[in-house]
């Protein structure tokens, strides 16, 4: 699933309903505090689907106990320190050249 725009309660809703159609078993999600990972909708769906999730929550303020982290560190620091992309395009091409 991609997106070229900020996610909502409902792509993250989908995105879950898309792991579950596809991955047998449980799944085990690691969130943050991100609020569209705490909203009404997002803990309904979560309640309901309760079986096969198992939700883990990442503490505030631990950047290190978030896998996101360094993917964004490996980037800005060794992939990318002086490259400045003009257009998305630039950049999603040097992203899937490593």
């Amino acid at each position: 699933m991609t997106k070229n725009e900020s996610m909502n309660e409902d792509d993250i809703i989908a995105f879950l309903e898309q792991l579950l159609s596809e991955i047998p078993g449980f799944l085990y999600i690691f969130r943050d505090n991100i609020m569209i990972h705490r909203s009404r909708k997002v803990k309904k769906f979560l309640g309901i689907h309760n079986d096969g999730l198992i939700i883990r929550r990442i503490p505030a303020y631990s950047p290190e106990l978030n896998p996101d982290e360094f993917v964004w560190n490996m980037l800005k620091y060794q992939e990318l320190p002086i490259f400045v992309p003009t257009v998305q395009r630039n950049l999603k091409a040097l992203w899937w050249q490593r």
